[in-house]
């Protein structure tokens, strides 16, 4: 029995460090594609700028003012892609540096970063001050970009917008909210709200390219942590992520929980 336990622990190693190089190699052709992709995306992009420019100073090339304004807009929205990719991709390469910081400064500085100033009033925090938590501050700062990012995205067609950042201590966890009164979402697709291009609304009414709650997952799930949305069509969003308060190992995120 013993040499049998033995043995299925060596073909487990062999199979889960196999398994590990195949991510790793997946990573990094992703990774290699989307940096490839984006110079000529860029050059296409100035292009179409230029035409576009041309056409409208031109009567007679009026009629391509239009396809020129496509080509353009298609163009950006595929760097948006290519960025987003590029940033998905990292986040599963790049190792945790954990600290012990002051959630108010992560939240105040994602604040100051992504949130127009016009908007700011209608951000507020619900933390207890001097707070800390032991993570990997740039990397928990690029989630709160993202929650932010959304929030006043789905909120800006709302009379009075309302945004949350919360934070309070849960038992062993850290519990980090981002709540608004935004459009909101059919609860019953809360399960897809983090896979990569899973989008809750047609781009027609909001832009987005379905990356940012996949790059929340996968930054949540390397600090051991775990994240949830819940929602409701026109009663707003909650994202909801807990972090252990003690060091954990970082945890490598298959394709396949944000796939």
């Amino acid at each position: 029995m013993h040499k049998l336990n033995a043995d299925l622990d060596k073909r487990v190693a062999v199979r889960t460090s196999q398994l590990l190089e195949a991510l790793e190699d997946l990573g990094s052709f992703s990774y290699s594609v989307a940096h490839d992709l984006r110079s000529p995306l860029k050059n296409i992009a100035a292009l179409s700028e230029m035409l576009r420019s041309t056409a409208a100073g031109d009567p007679a090339l009026q009629e391509c003012l239009p396809y020129a304004e496509r080509i353009e807009g298609g163009t950006k929205r595929m760097i948006q892609l290519v960025d987003d990719l590029l940033r998905f991709s990292q986040t599963n390469t790049r190792e945790l540096e954990r600290r012990s910081v002051l959630f108010e400064d992560i939240a105040h500085s994602a604040i100051e970063d992504i949130v127009p100033e016009e908007r700011r009033h209608q951000v507020s925090l619900e933390l207890v001050p001097g707070a800390l938590v032991h993570v990997d501050a740039p990397m928990l700062k690029v989630v709160l970009h993202n929650l932010l990012s959304n929030a006043l995205k789905f909120t800006r067609t709302m009379d009075r917008p309302s945004i949350i950042v919360g934070h309070e201590r849960v038992g062993d966890v850290d519990r980090i909210t981002v709540r608004d009164n935004g459009v909101g979402f059919d609860p019953k697709q809360s399960d897809q709200a983090f896979g990569v291009f899973k989008r809750m609304h047609q781009a027609e009414q909001f832009e987005g390219t379905g990356v940012g709650l996949a790059i929340v997952q996968r930054v949540v799930f390397k600090h051991g942590g775990t994240v949830r949305a819940e929602s409701a069509i026109g009663q707003g969003t909650t994202i909801f992520i807990d972090l252990p308060t003690t060091t954990v190992p970082a945890m490598l995120i298959p394709f396949a929980k944000v796939a």
